[in-house]
């Protein structure tokens, strides 16, 4: 989470065109993209099933738990400000707690 915050960090621009406006790439740089995504997404995926075999984590759904985090860190990208409160690896260890311990008390 840290790094791939920390990408978007390092690449906002890019970043935020590719997760807010690539609708409107040119259909040859959508059709590019499009795989990309879902290649990065299935990683996420495949990790978190990884955690669940394991026993380290327990989720109901595979897909919908690494689109929900994907989401979370993802729109990070339209309210995060270098200058604000957080830095962006004080944000992924929140969101790493917020995922990983849930927001329930043990």
């Amino acid at each position: 989470m840290r790094v791939y915050l920390g990408s978007l960090e390092e690449h906002a621009d890019l970043a935020a065109v590719l997760l807010l406006e690539h609708r409107s790439l040119d259909p040859e740089y959508h059709q590019r993209h499009i795989p990309r995504r879902d290649r990065f997404e299935r990683l996420w995926r495949d990790l978190i099933q990884e955690g669940v075999e394991s026993g380290v984590f327990h989720v109901a759904d595979t897909s919908m738990t690494a689109r929900a985090l994907l989401g979370v860190m993802n729109w990070t990208i339209t309210w995060y400000r270098p200058d604000g409160l957080f830095s962006i690896g004080q944000i992924s260890n929140h969101f790493a707690a917020l995922f990983l311990d849930g927001l329930r008390g043990r």
